[in-house]
């Protein structure tokens, strides 16, 4: 087997598993969603993903930070790192599934906000991922706060957290 073809079945695998899982809604909330590990890899990695039919189909987004932006702003912000060949329909479809939501990652109380609206657009039965795009001195207030507001208590619900360790930084 060549190494592409091996890659290929690779990413046939994932795109079936994901198609089990076609049910499930899913929200990915980017934590730190205006700075800049956000708009230059999160975002365009998010859309390659979903370009590709590598996320489970009814994956949405939500940005979370202090900054008071919109998800035009973040998309103008991250759109030249996206690497588009030219505008296309999947581009539209990928920012539809986009929201914001603005919040202190030091008040607990956003974090409660930040879950009305999760819950608002799509219920509490769904699986939900924190990406942290945001500086280690704030990890634990940010979990802390994750814990306390925006977890599920259906037991057939997940929610993960997703930690970029940054270069040169210890735990």
């Amino acid at each position: 087997m060549s190494e592409n073809g091996g890659c290929e079945e690779f990413l046939n695998i994932i795109k079936l598993s994901l198609d089990e899982d076609k049910n499930h809604i899913h929200v990915l909330v980017i934590i730190g969603a205006s700075g800049d590990l956000a708009k230059k890899k999160t975002y365009p990695t998010l859309w390659w993903l979903f370009r590709d039919g590598l996320l489970p189909p009814r994956t949405y987004f939500v940005g979370f930070a202090r900054s008071d932006i919109s998800v035009e702003n973040i998309r103008v912000a991250s759109e030249k790192y996206a690497k588009l060949p030219s505008p296309c329909q999947k581009y539209e479809e990928f920012w539809s599934r986009n929201f914001y939501v603005k919040g202190d990652y030091t008040n607990s109380e956003t974090f409660e906000l930040l879950n009305k609206f999760i819950e608002s657009k799509w219920g509490q039965d769904i699986n939900r991922i924190f990406y942290y795009a945001i500086p280690p001195s704030v990890y634990k207030p940010v979990s802390l706060s994750i814990k306390k507001h925006c977890t599920s208590e259906n037991p057939d619900t997940w929610t993960r957290l997703i930690i970029e360790k940054p270069f040169w930084t210890r735990f």
